[in-house]
């Protein structure tokens, strides 16, 4: 039972955190549609850890290094922070691609 007391609490307590972060921002995001008038649309669902994803992609997008992020992020493994955390946005593939159509212009 002691174990079993021991898993539920922390996954409460983060329940309870990941609602009051939810609160929080809605509230902040209602006050800006007011000010400026606009439709206030809630987020739903927000999960704190979608934002190391985030994190890590801006910092690729912004030329971080690897190794920095890795650090930034406190991962033991570069492979985690590469595999799971990282996302290739579609400006950047497609910046990628005219980097290399460049490159074989200039060998032909």
């Amino acid at each position: 039972m002691f174990l079993l007391e021991k898993m539920v609490n922390p996954l409460q307590n983060a329940l309870f955190k990941r609602c009051w972060i939810e609160k929080a921002i809605n509230k902040e995001r209602q006050k800006r549609a007011e000010k400026s008038k606009t439709e206030f649309e809630p987020i739903e669902h927000f999960y704190p850890h979608a934002l190391g994803h985030t994190f890590a992609t801006r910092c690729f997008e912004a030329g971080i290094d690897a190794k920095v992020v890795q650090g930034f992020l406190g991962h033991y493994s570069i492979a985690i922070t590469l595999d799971l955390y990282t996302h290739v946005t579609n400006d950047k593939a497609k910046s990628k691609m005219d980097k290399l159509q460049t490159l074989y212009k200039e060998i032909i």
